[in-house]
This record gives structure tokens, C-alpha cells and sequence, in this order.
């Protein structure tokens, strides 16, 4: 078993009790970043419609211990080899996930990275970085601060959670997409793919939309696929969500061949809004205009200037 420390202090945090509002919301955001992480590691994106996999709550579950001290919660989680027997008996992920960790682990790391504010981390996807900025709403339930020890310590902070929104604010939308390469690698549980590019670059996609058999028969083929690329606060793209996929031409391979970019950057609407004082925005141009001009005079200034 694998054990965690969360120590938090707070006008939440007694010496014999904690907020209930504050434990429930740590307890639950640690509930679905496990979870969400491991089908983020294991299936390529933390968040999908429909159910979830079977096997995905008991691998994620983990135990609470007492620990006496109301400011501190204690975690017991199996590492992944353990909790995931079958799956790493496969041995068939796209990347290498290291089985000796916990889904704990596995949500501490991509946290470690998003508070760092790397736009570029293979860690967490946008469905986990949202999760990750959940931490924010425990500051304003009574939390002053947050640390995670695992025989290293993540410092939850206010600047470590400011970075991760920006990170969430940057983040490009997804945008449709035509990209064709060879269809190297399928991995048909979950119709996971790997597609290289004309320059070797790889992208890493899910393809649920498309018949199995279909995808089968173009393994190792040149393809062009239609879908949506997701994309990582970077611009770089993290995966594409195959809609069609069929078998390209070379005049096609020449045209779609290039990894996809967004359209444009991530605007938020409050980077629009712009504070009017006495002397700015509206307020410059009332009481400007002399008012002593008839229509005629307006009219013939306006069809002189058009």
C-alpha cells in the first residue's frame, strides 16, 4: 500500500474538528482527480460520454486512515499493479505508465506539473486541469494552505493555482480537423491509435466513432482522418477524436500531412472589459458634439466623408 499526507491549515482547521464543506470538497476533488487521471493515462483523455469502465472506480479507490489531528488527511491507495492486474498483464499502453505508483501518484504528478505552469506536460489533460483549479474553491471555504507529501511535498498554493488557470485560459479550443500519416499502432479495447506523420512526428488519437473493422483494415496504411483536435495550453496538439477515417492518396498525404495548429488564441471575455473613468470610453465623448449644426449641415458633412 502506498500512503499520502494532505496537511491543511485554515479558519476551516480546529485543533479537535475540521469544516465539513472543506473535507468533503478536498475528499472529492482527490475522488474524481484519481479516476479522471487514470483514464487519462490509460485511455488517452480523463473525461468521455457515456459510463464509465468497469474497472475504473476499484482501481482508482483509496482508503482513509485515522490520524488523530483534524488538520491532516492520510491515504492508502494500491499501486497500479495491484489494482490494474489484468491491464498491465497486457502490456499494451501507449505510454509508458510506471505500475509500482498509485492513481494518487499519478493525479500528484500531473498537479505538480500544472502548478508549475507547463503549457507543454503530457501529465493532465484539460479535463484535469479543470479539476485541478477546483482547489481554488477550498481557499474560499476556510483554507489557507495545502501540501500533499508522498515522500515529496506539492505546496497546493495561490500562485501554484493561479498558474493553472492561466494554463486553462490559454488552452485553444478544439478545432475539426483533416490530418492524414500512416496508422502505426491500434489498440482495439478502446480503439486508441497512433498516427505518424510524413515527418515522423507522432499524435496520439481516439477513433470510438469508427467501426472497429473498418480501423482494422487500415492498420499500417496511409490514412486521412476527419475529427477534432485537442489541443495543449502550448498549441501543440495533445490528441485527435477520429470521426472518419479512410485511406489516403499521396496527393492527400502532401496536403493533410502537417500536424494541426489553432485557429487563434484562447481569448477570455474579461480581457475585454476595460474599466471607464470620468475621462474615458463613453464619458469622452458626451457633451463633445456642439449641437448648434441643423440636419441639412450633418448630412452633407456625413455624404462628404463617405
Amino acid at each position: 500500500m502506498l500512503r499520502h499526507e494532505l496537511k491543511f491549515t485554515g479558519p476551516g482547521v480546529g485543533t479537535d474538528r475540521v469544516s465539513a464543506p472543506l473535507l468533503s470538497g478536498l475528499l472529492k476533488i482527490m475522488v474524481d482527480g484519481a479516476e479522471q487521471v487514470l483514464r487519462y493515462r490509460l485511455e488517452g483523455r480523463s473525461r468521455a460520454k457515456g459510463a464509465k469502465p468497469a474497472w475504473l472506480r476499484a482501481a482508482a479507490e483509496f482508503k482513509l486512515l485515522p490520524t488523530g489531528d483534524p488538520s491532516v488527511v492520510r491515504l492508502e491507495a494500491l499501486p497500479l499493479r495491484q489494482a490494474l492486474p489484468e491491464k498491465f498483464k497486457q502490456r499494451d499502453f501507449f505510454e509508458a505508465v510506471n505500475p509500482e505508483k498509485s492513481a494518487i501518484d499519478l493525479f500528484e504528478d500531473g498537479l505538480e506539473d500544472a502548478l508549475r505552469g507547463n503549457p507543454d506536460s503530457d501529465l493532465f489533460d484539460e479535463g484535469l486541469a479543470t479539476t485541478y483549479a477546483e482547489f481554488a474553491d477550498l481557499y474560499r471555504a476556510g483554507l489557507d494552505s495545502l501540501e500533499i507529501l508522498n515522500g515529496r511535498t506539492v505546496t497546493v498554493s495561490r500562485a501554484g493555482l493561479a498558474r493553472v488557470e492561466a494554463l486553462r485560459r490559454q488552452t485553444p479550443r478544439p478545432r475539426t480537423v483533416r490530418i492524414a500519416g500512416e496508422l502505426d499502432s491500434i489498440r482495439y479495447s478502446d480503439r486508441m491509435f497512433e498516427l505518424v506523420l510524413p515527418n515522423r512526428d507522432k499524435l496520439r488519437g481516439v477513433a470510438e466513432e469508427v467501426e472497429e473493422g473498418d480501423l482494422a483494415a487500415l492498420w499500417g496504411k496511409p490514412v486521412v482522418i476527419a475529427g477534432m483536435a485537442v489541443f495543449r495550453p502550448s498549441g501543440s496538439v495533445l490528441r485527435i477524436e477520429a470521426r472518419a477515417v479512410c485511406q489516403a492518396t499521396e496527393s492527400e498525404l502532401a496536403i493533410w500531412g502537417i500536424s494541426p495548429r489553432p485557429l487563434g488564441s484562447q481569448s477570455d471575455m474579461r480581457d475585454l472589459r476595460v474599466p471607464q473613468g470620468p475621462r474615458t470610453g463613453l464619458h469622452a465623448l458626451l457633451g463633445q458634439w456642439p449641437g448648434d449644426e441643423d440636419d441639412d449641415t450633418i448630412r452633407r458633412a456625413l455624404e462628404a466623408v463617405s
